[in-house]
Order: C-alpha cells, then structure tokens, then sequence
C-alpha cells in the first residue's frame, strides 16, 4: 500500500484526478462572476475568487478539478475589470471637467444677474453671444432670471443634480414645440444642465456652451443660456439663438425673457380671479326676500 496518504484504496486513475475528487466551487463561482461582465467591478470578485481556487487546487492533490474554470473566471475577469477601470477613469475625468470647468462659468453668468452686471454676463459669452445681444436685451433676461428664482447663491456640484435635472427635462418636456427648429442646432454647441441654488430652491437651467471652447485650454464661453420654468416653458438669453433650438429639442414651449415675463404675470392675473371672486357680495341666502 502507499504511504500517499491522499491515495484512496482504489489508487489514482492514471495520472488524472484521485477517484472521488469535486470540482471547486470557488472555481465555478469564478467563471460565473466574470460572466456578469454589465456589472462595473464584479471583475474584482472573479478576480480574487479564480486566484484562491487555483490556490486550492494546486494544494489538493488532485482532490479538487476545476483548474481550467478557474483560469478561465481569472483572465475574464482581468479583462473587463481593465475596461470597467477605463470607463470608470472616463467618467471621473468628465465630471472634473464638469464641475471645474463648466459650472463656475454657468455660475457666473447666473450670479450676475443679482446686481444687473451685464459686463460680468458679457465676459462670460462667444463672440457671436456677445455681439448679438444689447445691454437692453440682457437687463430684460436678468430682470426675467430675478422674476422666476429670486436671488441666485450659486451652483450646485452633487453628483445627483446631473441625473435630477434630467427627470426634471423629461417631467416638463411633454408639451408643444414652436415648429420650425425639431432641435437642429445651427451653431457647434454643447448643452449642460446647471443645478442653480436661489432664495426659492433649485432651479434646473441649461447653458448652452460654445463647443469650440471646450476643446484645449482655452476660456469656456456660452452661446445661450435657457431657463425651465413651470410645465413646459423656458425662456432664453438669446431670441433666436441654440437656447430656442434647445427648447425644440426637448418638445417645450420657448419664449424670449420678456415674453416670459408677460406669461408669468397672466398666469398670475388667473390665480387671483378667482380669489376676487369669491370675495364678492355674498350669495343671497335661500329663503329670503327683497320686501
């Protein structure tokens, strides 16, 4: 008899595995986990659970099979944890990009309009922003912006703001567009949502950045600027610049700063008649008379 304390009384089976030996469970599990490949990082766990099977395995004695699974788990897992790593490096680096470079300048254009600053506001567009808009046309949107949100604090920076402005898009964009534009944009444009805090919450807008200026180092400038209001409104900086398009784009009804206005005030005239209303001579009661 053998002093091979791992030998059964059968013996090996040529030189396969030790008649009785099981697959291991790690090993399976490894393969299984790797496959799950949509799941960010589940590449780790196939990672860490194909290396200890293995280490099993090899301590066994052929006891345990499965080394091939195990291999298998590893090497996918290897592979879609470095594409997972990758994206995952995208995606930080577009939010730096965000939230470095694109909110303070959305932030400024914003924060101008507590004072009227149409310098600060002009300092923040592209040329072709700058140029088509007058003093008068930019006093107008502020006094819009002042209107709607009250004063403006700042920006917010959470992760969150990005996917609730989108719920918020989607809940108001449902309405009827002004026709011609179906979201063509005529200039290279780029629109990010804006989280923007006020003295009556947060209000979602979207700044409409020259797509140029964002490529390389240069000043990220703005070519429109649109504000979501109640329902399905917005209203622009631009009359007729990709703030429009925007609200094409996204099925709403677009109106300029001082159309807004007017809208505001009518759907404020609405809301009070019926106070008026009710707080005319009172209904007669019943039964009674005039002699």
């Amino acid at each position: 008899m053998s002093g091979n304390p791992y030998i059964d009384e059968a013996g090996y089976l040529g030189d396969g595995p030790v008649r009785g030996s099981r697959t291991s469970a790690l090993a399976v599990a490894s393969l299984a986990v790797s496959l799950v490949c949509c799941v960010p990082y589940l590449g780790i766990l196939s990672i860490v659970l194909g290396a200890s099977s293995l280490l099993l395995i090899a301590r066994a004695n052929g006891r345990l099979t499965g080394r091939g699974a195990a291999i298998a788990g590893l090497i996918v897992g290897i592979m879609t944890t470095v594409i997972w790593g990758a994206i995952g490096a995208g995606i930080m680096q577009g939010w730096n990009f965000y939230t470095k470079q694109m909110i303070p300048v959305g932030e400024a254009a914003m924060q101008s309009v507590n004072t009227d600053d149409v310098a600060a506001m002009r300092a923040t567009l592209n040329p072709v922003a700058d140029g088509d808009l007058t003093d008068g046309q930019i006093l107008v949107f502020m006094a819009a912006c002042r209107e709607e949100m009250g004063s403006v604090s700042g920006a917010s920076r959470d992760f969150r703001t990005i996917g609730d402005s989108f719920v918020e898009t989607i809940k108001r964009s449902n309405g009827n567009n002004r026709g011609g534009g179906h979201g063509q944009f005529d200039e290279e444009v780029a629109p990010i949502p804006i989280g923007i805090e006020t003295a009556r919450g947060r209000f979602f807008i979207w700044v409409i950045f020259d797509a140029t200026t964002l490529k390389g180092p240069a000043d990220r400038k703005i070519a429109d600027v649109m504000v979501m209001q109640d329902g399905m409104n917005g209203f622009t900086l631009r009359e007729d610049g990709p703030g429009r398009d925007m609200c094409d784009a996204m099925n709403m009804k677009g109106r300029t700063a001082a159309e807004a206005m007017q809208w505001r005030e009518e759907e404020r005239r609405k809301l009070q008649a019926p106070a008026e209303e009710d707080s005319g001579p009172a209904a007669q009661e019943p039964g009674s008379s005039d002699h």
